[in-house]
């Protein structure tokens, strides 16, 4: 069976939504565990695309939302992990965020650029855990308690921002 050029576009969109899904970029905030307040932390940013996570990088679970409007949920969801006592970081990337994202990504593929759409990227919220607690155990707990989230995945890597 011959596969069409437009059946590979297609599926070279589709995987490179999923790419795109695991990249996250934000500003992060953490917790001050003496007074309370907010204090700015190490800025996390994923690896280079196409880069696997580097010895200095980080794993991160993933929870996507994909929704037709998914940044409501993702941050309604944010807000419920920011006093979790299993995490450490919270980053959070809007749907309009991950198609600024893709698009720089495969700048140097027009013809992917041309036929995405924002609407088909999910808003995310990538977490760190704390230290003792594992990528599997604190993907099971965003299961239990985003109960909006689309999916789930311990596949995200965060990396210190230069």
């Amino acid at each position: 069976m011959r596969i069409s050029g437009r059946v590979r576009l297609w599926g070279a969109i589709a995987a490179a939504v999923i790419v795109l899904a695991g990249a996250v970029v934000t500003v992060v905030l953490l917790a001050d565990d003496t007074t309370g307040e907010a204090k700015a932390a190490t800025r996390w940013v994923p690896p280079p695309p196409g880069k696997t996570c580097p010895p200095e990088g980080r794993p991160v679970v993933v929870a996507y939302f994909e929704q037709r409007s998914p940044d409501d949920p993702m941050r309604r969801a944010a807000d419920k992990l920011r006093d979790d006592e299993k995490i450490s970081t919270i980053d959070t990337q809007t749907q309009e965020e991950a198609y600024a994202r893709f698009l720089v990504i495969f700048r140097d593929q027009p013809e992917l650029t041309k036929l995405a759409r924002k609407e088909a990227l999910p808003a995310s919220v990538s977490v760190l855990p704390v230290d003792g607690v594992s990528l599997n155990e604190l993907a099971t707990h965003l299961r239990e308690v985003l109960t909006e989230a689309d999916s789930v995945d311990t596949g995200g890597c965060m990396v210190p921002a230069r």
